[in-house]
């Protein structure tokens, strides 16, 4: 997380410089916190994926609960404004973190629209990386099948999910695994390698797409485009952020590649993600 909050901060440095009023749109720069699971070998153990999940949630309401308390008065224009307490969260997920964070959302404890983005990075979504118990295969199946519903029966209507890989020299994950376009409708879901994205141009070893300096600059950038503190969810509303994140992550070699996506998605059905 050092990387990524670093460079984020630098990142809205940078944004403030060029313009003043960054602040007064709700760009106030982020708070970071980081999850410690004891290195436990999530992808052979479905339990600890269930588990990590529930222990996610209630973190997640804990630090929503401190804004209150928390959350600061910012003088802008000679007027002080009062931006809205947080009800939710952005959720960066490394590996079988990203899993996790899909499976927080299948379980009781979860507090509807505490999450309302969801990255991840280097992320085996669609099969387990190694099938040495029956209960990793069980738990895949049980999230995979919420998330392919949840956007047609509204329970996940206004996430976004992005999948960000790392390409061929990933030799823990196969890139195909973390393709995120059969799990949510391409108005939700983004998938990309980092080899693909503009300025970054590089295919990445599985730990070191947490602190390459190409991508963590880029990955920050966005994350300082789309926040929104002037919105309980913190964030932009979901077409103009994925709108967003398809310009800055997708290459540009794709001619109108948005509103393709975008297109596709209106004559999307059901059995389109089963």
């Amino acid at each position: 997380v050092r990387s990524i909050s670093s460079a984020a901060a630098a990142a809205f440095v940078e944004l403030a410089g060029r313009d003043p009023t960054v602040v007064e749109r709700g760009q106030i720069g982020f708070d970071f916190f980081t999850v410690g699971l004891n290195e436990e070998f999530t992808a052979l153990h479905g339990y600890s994926i269930l588990e990590q999940a529930d222990f996610i949630n209630d973190a997640i309401r804990y630090i929503l609960s401190r804004y209150p308390k928390t959350r600061p008065k910012y003088r802008i224009a000679q007027q002080s404004t009062q931006f809205a307490l947080p009800e939710s969260v952005i959720v960066v997920g490394h590996s079988m973190g990203g899993v996790v964070a899909r499976t927080a959302f299948t379980l009781p404890n979860h507090i509807v629209g505490s999450v309302q983005a969801i990255f991840t990075l280097s992320t085996p979504h669609n099969n387990p990386t190694a099938s040495l118990e029956y209960y990793v295969d069980k738990v895949y199946m049980g999230i995979n099948s919420f998330w392919r519903h949840g956007f047609h029966n509204g329970t996940l209507d206004n996430i976004s999910l992005v999948s960000i890989a790392g390409g061929n020299r990933d030799g823990m994950i196969n890139s195909d695994y973390t393709y995120v376009g059969n799990l949510a409708p391409a108005r939700n879901a983004l998938s990309v390698l980092s080899s693909g994205i503009n300025d970054v141009w590089l295919s990445v070893d599985h730990q070191s797409i947490l602190w390459c300096g190409q991508m963590a600059i880029k990955f920050a950038r966005l994350l300082t485009m789309i926040m929104d503190a002037r919105r309980p969810e913190q964030i932009l509303p979901l077409d103009e952020r994925m709108r967003l994140m398809r310009r800055e992550l997708y290459s540009g070699l794709e001619e109108n590649f948005a509103d393709v996506e975008e297109a596709k998605t209106r004559s999307t059905t059901t059995s389109d993600y089963r």
